[in-house]
């Protein structure tokens, strides 16, 4: 066992930047990046050069690095907390990606595929929500962008008991969610649902199970939505 340690110490390892000569090393969050290691970072970009922890000989690399952050650098840089020189160096085609809020067009597509990738997870086998659903996503900010509404999808898989997912039920799962026009929306919608629920057993005499057909929706869900419109019946 010592002598496996004593090789391993005087072996140095290549690091990441070492193994990405020639091509793309990406750093995720590099905002995130202590100032020490940010020194480090913009010396091997200047020079084309790093050492290995240890080591004492410079190793050439060509490299294209691709970073990433959700934080604003150039206030990081006013701060202090990001050197002004790698925030230039590296700023050479930045790419704005625009937040979620400001591309809602996005949200059909993004729920559609979501559904088709969690459903089979989960065994849930609708592939898009209704309109009234929709809707309410569509008011919602997403300050977490695309990945919020991902895990907010998975949650509602996780938790539903039926393939039918009601408006309210998604205002109730997005507590910082206070858009009046969305809640406004909800409560109409509800209030047209019971007065045609309430429409169709008086057609049916009560008959839940042809009710239910006729409502396009299994005994189960009537039943939920018997109970939450306070339907005796």
């Amino acid at each position: 066992m010592n002598k496996i340690i004593t090789i391993l110490k005087y072996c140095h390892f290549p690091g990441k930047l070492e193994l990405a000569n020639g091509g793309t090393l990406f750093l995720d969050e590099i905002g995130e990046l202590s100032l020490e290691m940010q020194v480090k970072l913009l010396r091997a970009l200047q020079e084309g050069e790093i050492y290995r922890i240890g080591g004492k000989k410079p190793i050439k690399v060509d490299i294209r690095v691709i970073v990433a952050t959700n934080c604003d650098l150039e206030e990081m840089v006013r701060k202090g907390d990001f050197r002004s020189d790698l925030y230039y160096r590296l700023n050479i085609f930045p790419i704005h990606v625009t937040p979620l809020r400001e591309r809602k067009k996005d949200i059909p597509l993004l729920v559609y595929t979501f559904l088709h990738e969690l459903g089979g997870k989960y065994d849930y086998k609708v592939s898009t929500f209704n309109q009234e659903v929709m809707e309410v996503l569509d008011t919602y900010q997403w300050p977490g962008n695309i990945r919020e509404l991902k895990n907010f999808i998975e949650r509602l898989l996780i938790i539903n008991e039926s393939d039918d997912i009601t408006a309210s039920e998604i205002l109730e799962l997005l507590p910082n969610h206070n858009d009046h026009q969305a809640r406004s929306l909800v409560d109409e919608k509800s209030n047209m649902k019971k007065e045609r629920i309430l429409e169709t057993l008086e057609q049916t005499f009560g008959n839940k199970s042809i009710t239910a057909k006729k409502l396009g929706i299994s005994r189960a869900t009537l039943y939920q939505r018997l109970k939450k419109y306070e339907i005796n019946g």
